[in-house]
């Protein structure tokens, strides 16, 4: 729309990860048959859980839909959910990374991962923009262009 602004920040990867832990007692998912069979963490909003994105055996892009082991509506607290061995999320990659890097959630299945998300920022075009407006999208801005998102 002529009225809005965008601007790409990054593409957004998303990733399944479990714990070591987890993966130890329960075994690591060769494929999605076996996916739908383990401890899923699904995020919660608006009375139903939120599907996974994935790709299927064909190579297409498809929504997941495992049984919720435990249905969350907090981020954080899947995360930490995830990291004490509860089970398997999904996540963007780059929310995960520093656990990745520790050693403390392991990827799974990333040949199903699915195509990148572009995320953006969309703000109205107004000559007059809100000091407060313009602060956030060059903070934005700047943190992308240090990889924080990605």
């Amino acid at each position: 729309s002529a009225d809005l602004v965008a601007k790409k920040l990054n593409d957004q990867h998303l990733v399944l990860c479990a714990s070591p832990s987890y993966l130890e007692r329960y075994g690591t998912p060769q494929n999605l048959q076996a996916l739908s069979q383990h401890r899923c963490l699904m995020a919660w909003r608006g009375g139903s859980p939120l599907s996974w994105r994935v790709k299927d055996d064909n190579g297409q892009e498809v929504r997941f839909n495992p049984s919720p082991y435990h249905q969350i509506s907090d981020g954080d607290a899947m995360m930490d959910a995830c990291m004490a061995g509860a089970g398997i999320v999904q996540f963007p990659e780059a929310l995960l990374r520093p656990f990745i890097v520790q050693g403390k959630l392991v990827t799974i299945l990333p040949e199903f991962a699915p195509s990148p998300t572009e995320l953006n920022i969309i703000w109205p075009r107004s000559y007059q923009l809100l000091p407060s407006v313009r602060f956030i999208i060059d903070e934005l801005v700047s943190l992308a262009d240090q990889n924080a998102f990605g």
